[in-house]
């Protein structure tokens, strides 16, 4: 389950909370185009490759056995995956609007099932059921942990 992309009002919110966290970004993006300059010109949300596109091939070339660079440390990683995991789920982590609108579907088909399971009341098929399984990625898994408070911002 993905986020429908046709929803203004979440592409609204998105594009504003983009805006925001880039300001509040700033100086990290800073120090990582500094620590990167060897490499990539920027680092930003904005950027060229950007933040994500960097961080994904620094962490696949490493888990796949691949030496990176002597000034690649680990600290600019765990900076980079702080910069991209707020890129993606910022809004989800500060407004209510957008998890309502990003998850509130699946939040509400978890909550309908859960409830006629406990009155009784399951439709077709669904009184035999031990567990439901939904496929998600990313993109749904941490706004659902988020709204659980089970989030770790990782």
């Amino acid at each position: 389950m993905f986020p429908n992309p046709n929803c203004y009002r979440l592409r609204t919110l998105a594009k504003e909370f983009t805006k925001t966290l880039s300001e509040l970004m700033k100086d990290q993006c800073k120090v990582l185009s500094n620590k990167l300059k060897n490499y990539v010109q920027d680092v930003s949300l904005y950027s060229h490759p950007s933040a994500n596109g960097i961080f994904d091939t620094l962490i696949a070339a490493k888990m796949h056995g691949f030496d990176l660079p002597e000034d690649i440390k680990q600290d600019t990683l765990d900076q980079l995956e702080e910069v991209v995991v707020k890129e993606w789920f910022y809004g989800a982590m500060v407004s209510k609007e957008v998890r309502r609108l990003g998850l509130g579907r699946l939040m509400g088909e978890i909550r309908d099932r859960m409830i006629r399971r406990q009155e009784g009341n399951e439709v077709e098929g669904e009184e035999k059921l031990k567990l439901a399984v939904y496929s998600g990625h990313d993109t749904t898994v941490a706004p659902l942990l988020i709204i659980l408070d089970g989030y770790d911002e990782k």
